[in-house]
């Protein structure tokens, strides 16, 4: 039997196929209308001629160190083709691009296809060229969205891009705050940064910072950091400390220290990466009382501690005890030293206190060098580290000496006490006097410390350590006394690090495990060939092999 189709089905079945082709004629017309737009734009790019900027009074400066840089301006930029009027920090720029946007356009990557392609500019290599996109009335941006660019810079591996910190400020006690700062150091050499911002490095007078910043030329030597000429594996050497430049560190507000372009705040723990910000930023958060509840989502680790803690954790981790292990089974003549511990080395020998301290910490030095009972001079240098947050911190417990007194009596224990006449304390005493105890054993601890340290300070000790008024051993500090000079908001830190460096002259050194501080004057003694490092202990006092441990607390 043969089947009929009805007209009417017919009629509906060609209609159908008519619309089928209808609708694929507009899509591909469509495509063509979308293709030629993007030629449109592509060909709405131009490049200004006579812009080259010359060298002007207040660019002399950089002269030399020009960057090859485009600045592309949007529709409704300041810039204005009948004043000729350019931003203030487009001065060194060498190729000016003008670009006319439709809505919604996505102007970097337009312009990036078009100095790609065979019809860019001649003369003008794709790898060599920064961007920075201008246009005031798009709204700031945390994302940094390319469609949707204030302020925007693009650009490939630039030997003079800048690094900033991040807030807050370096934290800690000194020798956590260099830690630190070694791993801020460490991140700019591995990502090939050469500059670090000066105005951004701050370090913390008190622990947590509550006196507020101290600005890094303040303590240390820059011009000696920046003329420490090592070369380093990676074909440099440390990042220069370079000051704020208006014309190249367009994103930095230097009247309040935060980047301009960024939600800081929001940005704290995190690398703001070359491309988002001129200078980039790395670094930021803060080390006391974190614990587990009150952890951040990017710390490492369980205690939290804040990102620069947490990478100077995995270097010394993965990097430092694994280099130390393979030194010690196949010798240091037969082991490539690894990148980051050359940057550490390096930071070690550059990192010097500046005129103010290394005066403070000369004339002390030579003060305790005077000894009229003995010919050489030696004196002994002792950190306890016996404050009242060390005494309230949970790392190491087992290894801490808690009573001052004990501690006294290790040290005229050793085989160098007969013939010493001065003991150096490092101790922070108006810390242990103004600290705010909650805890009552620690609080009668703190007391008992006290009265033992203004005890020996007042007469001295005997032969077996004990605090007597006609001593055998006289007992010196430095630290708030020697810096008495030296403005308020710096005298704590400037205290520590004159403390340290009178430590790390002394002829002998008495340390605890429990302290990163400790631990770096025995690395740093050992590396100036010194020795006589020993360490006080439950079980008494114990002489440190070399070279010396790592802290491990």
């Amino acid at each position: 039997m043969v089947s009929v189709t009805s007209p009417s089905v017919r009629r509906r079945s060609t209609l159908k196929a008519s619309l089928v082709v209808l609708i694929s004629s507009l899509l591909i017309l469509l495509s063509l209308m979308q293709f030629c737009l993007l030629l449109k734009k592509c060909g709405n790019i131009t490049f200004s001629k006579n812009k080259k900027s010359t060298p002007t009074e207040n660019t002399k400066s950089v002269e030399g160190q020009w960057l090859k840089e485009v600045i592309v301006f949007a529709d409704s930029s300041p810039y204005n083709k009948k004043n000729e009027t350019l931003p203030q920090h487009t001065s060194h720029v060498q190729k000016i691009v003008e670009y006319r946007p439709s809505s919604g356009d996505r102007v970097r990557d337009a312009v990036e296809n078009y100095l790609r392609g065979a019809d860019g500019p001649s003369g003008v290599s794709w790898r060599d060229v920064a961007f920075s996109f201008l246009d005031e009335n798009l709204p700031l941006s945390f994302e940094m969205e390319p469609s949707n660019l204030p302020l925007f810079r693009s650009e490939s591996v630039d030997k003079n891009h800048t690094l900033a910190l991040l807030e807050p400020m370096l934290t800690g006690g000194f020798r956590n705050q260099v830690l630190r700062f070694t791993a801020f150091v460490q991140y700019a050499v591995a990502h090939n940064m050469r500059e670090i911002l000066l105005p951004s490095i701050k370090w913390c007078d008190r622990m947590g910072g509550t006196e507020g910043a101290v600005l890094h030329d303040e303590l240390f030597d820059v011009d000696y950091w920046n003329n420490f000429d090592q070369k380093g594996s990676w074909g440099w050497g440390l990042p220069k400390l370079v000051p704020y430049d208006e014309k190249r560190h367009i994103h930095w507000d230097p009247t309040t220290g935060r980047f301009t372009n960024i939600d800081t705040d929001r940005a704290i723990g995190r690398a703001v990466k070359k491309g988002q910000t001129n200078p980039a930023g790395f670094g930021g958060g803060f080390v006391f009382k974190v614990g587990k509840k009150n952890r951040r989502s990017w710390d490492q680790q369980k205690n939290g501690g804040g990102t620069l803690w947490s990478v100077y954790g995995d270097y010394k981790m993965h990097g430092l005890k694994s280099y130390r292990r393979r030194v010690q089974k196949a010798g240091v003549e037969n082991v490539q030293i690894p990148q980051d511990v050359e940057v550490e080395i390096m930071i070690e020998r550059a990192l010097r206190p500046g005129k103010k301290l290394r005066d403070i910490i000369d004339d002390n030095v030579g003060r305790y060098k005077k000894d009229k009972k003995s010919d050489n001079g030696n004196y002994v240098a002792l950190h306890a580290r016996v404050e009242p947050d060390m005494q309230e911190h949970f790392a190491c417990p087992d290894k801490m000496v808690r009573d001052l007194g004990n501690i006294f009596q290790m040290v005229a224990s050793g085989p160098f006490y007969d013939t010493t006449s001065r003991l150096f304390v490092a101790c922070n005493r108006p810390w242990m006097e103004q600290y705010d105890l909650q805890n009552t054993m620690i609080a009668n601890q703190n007391i008992a410390n006290l009265n033992i340290l203004r005890g020996a300070l007042k007469g001295g000790l005997d032969s077996s350590g004990k605090v007597v008024q006609d001593p055998t051993v006289r007992v010196l500090e430095a630290g708030d006394t020697a810096v008495s000079s030296l403005p308020p908001h710096m005298k704590s830190i400037s205290a520590s690090i004159v403390n340290y460096f009178i430590a790390a002259e002394a002829a002998v050194f008495v340390g605890t495990p429990v302290s990163s501080y400790s631990v770096a004057v025995w690395h740093t003694r050992s590396k100036r060939g010194i020795g006589g490092n020993y360490k006080v202990t439950p079980d008494g006092l114990e002489k440190i092999p070399d070279p010396p441990p790592l802290f491990h607390c």
